[in-house]
């Protein structure tokens, strides 16, 4: 087991490349929005409302990583490491999510795979610090809710209703999401991110 100085440097490069990886994500987005107005075919209204939404994702869990990361540094075990492929995954279905922009059901139905990945997380987490550190209750909660939107919506709109429109899914759905990503980050936030 190596000292708990390097074991911290270790983390902390660790978070850097987390880092790199997070903004290479977020800044190859923007190549939506220039390839599109360059070639004369500009974003339609709602897939800027979808790339606000992933953008509000992706920065509110950049912060709360932060948050976490410094009082939950990365151990050197095999808790540490899968958390740690854990957060590159995450990050990969944010970019996932920046380039869905132009398919309202498959953005939306990442948001619940994402925050089952913060719920193992943060089961990992509890068991790397042996310790109560995470909410993974919470992530699993928030999980359910964002299936239970998207089932709402598919059964009462499509099936009841016959509204197959993807703007009116966006409409509905961007305004809910955005409430909850909100809700979850202050709850998280107030829970604490116990050492």
């Amino acid at each position: 087991m190596i000292n708990s100085n390097i074991q911290e440097r270790i983390s902390n490069r660790l978070v850097d490349l987390i880092d790199i990886i997070f903004g290479v994500v977020f800044a190859s987005s923007f190549l939506i929005i220039f390839e599109n107005n360059s070639s004369n075919s500009q974003l339609q209204l709602f897939s800027y409302i979808l790339l606000i939404l992933a953008y509000a994702a992706i920065v509110l869990s950049w912060i709360g990583y932060h948050q976490m990361m410094e009082h939950n540094h990365y151990s050197d075990n095999i808790f540490g490491y899968s958390r740690f492929i854990l957060d590159i995954l995450l990050v990969f279905l944010y970019a996932i999510l920046l380039y869905s922009y132009d398919n309202p059901e498959k953005f939306f139905m990442l948001f619940p795979i994402i925050f089952i990945i913060y719920a193992i997380g943060g089961t990992i987490r509890d068991k790397e610090y042996k310790k109560k550190v995470s909410w993974p209750k919470g992530s699993i909660s928030y999980a359910a809710i964002f299936i239970l939107v998207n089932l709402i919506y598919h059964f009462l709109l499509i099936g009841y209703l016959k509204i197959t429109d993807d703007n009116t899914l966006v409409l509905i759905l961007s305004p809910i999401n955005l409430i909850f990503l909100v809700l979850f980050r202050i709850q998280r936030h107030t829970t604490g991110f116990k050492k």
